[in-house]
């Protein structure tokens, strides 16, 4: 079910404001994706099987000031017979492992460039991104977190399966009346870069996230300092004071 919600308050005693998103893309068999799916997914053993992946990225300065972004993700293959080995979480190329503070339920296998090879099969092209690994060999489900000091924007995802056998792997995508959505290489080259991911505020959610996921951004963003947000719901609360005495008796 595609929903995305986002809640914004302020939050009392010396805390920010605080925004969380929320959201989800599936595929249902049978194959090949359509607009009814918003994953693609490839391989005998999860292509039989619905494949999702969900989202909920909190700005929060509870645990870490200087990565107040924390970003909370679940893949799940619904208990196809080929478990989970890594998921991809697009990034922006200068996202590091001095931006990311893993939280639970992965392992951080690397950042940066991620290409296209044995291990990726299907991926549509090279792209930089976090690569995540379950902490069971058998895990058909995953939910993982991290805090990172990048806000969140639109970008895309890729996952694969573990074991030797045939590949198994799922990715942002859709076709709508072959209009092709999410995770694209329109020039079919894996080593160019020229996916166009959405612009949208990571608020805005309908058409399907434009068949996208949250991931972090290039650009560094601090949560405001207790301070500025202390003043900011002391400047409400003035507003919203002024307005009731003008209010008629």
């Amino acid at each position: 079910m595609k929903v995305v919600t986002l809640f914004v308050g302020l939050l009392i005693a010396g805390r920010a404001i605080a925004a969380t998103y929320t959201g989800s893309l599936e595929y249902k068999p049978p194959v090949p994706a359509g607009d009814c799916d918003e994953l693609f997914a490839g391989g005998i053993k999860w292509s039989s099987r619905n494949i999702t992946i969900s989202w909920v990225v909190t700005d929060t300065v509870a645990t870490y000031s200087s990565h107040p972004w924390l970003y909370t993700y679940t893949f799940d293959v619904h208990r196809a017979k080929a478990p989970i080995g890594h998921i991809i979480i697009e990034s922006s190329p200068g996202v590091g492992p001095d931006d990311i503070i893993m939280n639970c339920g992965a392992n951080l296998l690397s950042t940066g460039l991620q290409t296209v090879g044995l291990n990726t099969v299907g991926m549509r092209e090279d792209l930089f991104g976090l690569d995540f690994q379950p902490l069971t060999s058998d895990a058909t489900t995953m939910t993982w977190s991290f805090y990172a000091n990048r806000p969140p924007v639109w970008g895309d995802f890729y996952a694969h399966s573990s074991g030797s056998g045939p590949a198994n792997y799922a990715y942002n995508f859709n076709n709508t009346g072959g209009t092709l959505s999410g995770f694209l290489n329109p020039d079919g080259d894996n080593s160019v870069r020229d996916d166009v991911d959405p612009a949208n505020d990571p608020s805005e959610g309908d058409y399907g996230y434009f068949y996208h996921i949250l991931r972090p951004d290039t650009v560094i963003v601090n949560a405001p300092e207790p301070g500025a947000a202390t003043l900011l719901l002391a400047g409400c609360v003035l507003l919203i004071n002024r307005a009731r005495r003008r209010l008629p008796a």
